[in-house]
């Protein structure tokens, strides 16, 4: 009889240790403050030393970080002035690569993303790159 307790209980135990209640991180998403629409307000360095200010309105990019989608509206028409990606739905990520954020949009790495309440700035990781900035 105490054989058989022992089994009801040491069965009980098991039943009870099932993984679907498992609280695991996988699923959450860290929200960075990127929501909403953001206007292209900058664009700055290359090889020539561009310094160019957008007009609000010409480009945004509005990002929905729970689907983890950028939706990109741009209506620059000077194809002389680098202005990132054309118009068009994206996915995107953010991770954490040597204590700095990188953007990756669509299947580009854009480089490092720093953000604030108000702006937030992409700059290419190379000595001639572009630095875009945004703001609300």
């Amino acid at each position: 009889m105490k054989r058989f307790t022992f089994i009801i209980l040491l069965l009980m135990v098991a039943v009870g240790c099932s993984g679907d209640d498992d609280t695991s991180d996988d699923n959450e998403t860290t929200l960075l403050g990127l929501d909403g629409k953001w206007n292209m307000s900058n664009v700055s360095g290359g090889f020539l030393g561009v310094d160019h200010d957008f007009q609000d309105g010409l480009i945004t990019w509005e990002f929905n970080e729970s689907a983890k989608k950028v939706i990109i509206v741009n209506s620059n028409t000077d194809t002389t002035i680098e202005d990132s990606l054309p118009s068009d739905t994206y996915d995107y990520t953010v991770v954490e690569f040597l204590s700095n954020l990188e953007i990756t949009i669509g299947n580009k790495n854009l480089g490092n993303l720093e953000i604030t309440s108000n702006s937030f700035t992409i700059s290419e990781p190379f000595k001639d790159g572009f630095q875009f900035t945004f703001t609300r």
